[in-house]
Formats: C-alpha cells, structure tokens, sequence
C-alpha cells in the first residue's frame, strides 16, 4: 500500500512560485495567440487547476476582445478508459481556440 505524497502539492506550489511558471505561460499564451494566422488554432492541455485557470482566463479575455473564438465550451478530460490506461492523465484539461 502506497503512503500518500503529502508534500509533493508544497514542493509543487514552490516550484511554481520560483520558477515563475503562470507568468511565463501567460506570457507564451499570449505571444501564441499573437502569431496565429487567421483560422489558427491554438490547443493547450493543462495538467493542475493553477494551469487551467490561466489557460480559460487568458482565453475568455481573447474571446472578449473578439480576436479568437472559443473551439471548447468546457474543457475535454480524460475519459474513464483513458484515466485507466494512463493514471497521469487524470487531471488533464484540454481547451482550444480558433483565431478569428
């Protein structure tokens, strides 16, 4: 029986803050949505709640200043089957948009 990992949400929160890692996605979302062509779309898979609340803000602010379209209303998770098979995929969201 495995003990459960009770530090590994701290050290993930800390790497998180030093690294400056929702900073640098904005900033990447941002300069990808830039460079998209019209009818480009941009598919992003995020993998902790942190991660996906920069992803759908980032892209209802797109949304609202009418320079993509959403392609996802909600976000694409893992079906049963596929938790199965891959138990990382568990906490994966997918959310993609089309530049308009």
């Amino acid at each position: 029986r495995r003990k459960p990992r009770v530090l590994a949400p701290l050290f993930q929160a800390l790497r998180i803050a030093v690294n400056h890692e929702l900073d640098a996605l904005t900033e990447g979302l941002n300069q990808a949505i830039d460079q998209l062509s019209a009818g480009g779309r941009l598919v992003v898979i995020s993998y902790h709640s942190g991660e996906d609340r920069v992803v759908k803000r980032l892209f209802q602010t797109a949304v609202s200043g009418e320079r993509v379209s959403l392609l996802t209303q909600h976000p694409i998770t893992p079906t049963a089957d596929e938790q199965r098979m891959n138990a990382r995929s568990r906490s994966a969201k997918l959310r993609a948009i089309e530049r308009l």
